[in-house]
């Protein structure tokens, strides 16, 4: 089970993860292992985080989706960021459903450029910013 935090203060957010990651072999046998789940990195002219649970698979998969995109892109704006984001995450869910993939996940994104910065909760496709304390848990609920 994943869990991610975020917290919102009048002056930043407080985002935390746990950084257990369990995966299941062909036997069925478990195995657990630590995982750095929130690692800033530059994407184009942002520094972004995304964390989430579910799929891990989907999930790494969209972050490379969004390193790709924004790597090339010339957006440069917070605004032009979440829309990006949410045509990306649109593609996403879309293709690996008509593949018969399960882009099941939940993520937490957070975005920085100059001095200023959002945090973002998915809900399905769209980003809805986060301006209360919540918790992304595989299947818990503040």
């Amino acid at each position: 089970m994943t869990l991610i935090t975020v917290f919102p203060y009048p002056d930043g957010r407080i985002i935390s993860a746990d950084s257990q990651e369990t995966v299941t072999d062909e036997n069925g046998d478990q195995f657990k292992y630590g995982v750095l789940k929130l690692k800033p990195e530059k994407m184009g002219k942002f520094q972004v985080v995304i964390a989430g649970g579910g799929n891990g698979e989907a999930i790494d998969a969209f972050v490379e989706v969004c390193r790709q995109f924004f790597a090339t892109s010339r957006i440069n704006t917070l605004a032009g960021f979440k829309k990006a984001a949410q045509e990306q995450l649109y593609k996403f869910r879309r293709k690996s459903k008509s593949v018969g993939d399960d882009s099941t996940m939940h993520l937490l994104i957070a975005a920085q450029i100059d001095k200023t910065y959002a945090v973002w909760m998915t809900k399905a496709y769209t980003l809805s910013e986060v301006k209360e304390p919540d918790m992304i848990g595989f299947t818990d609920q503040m």
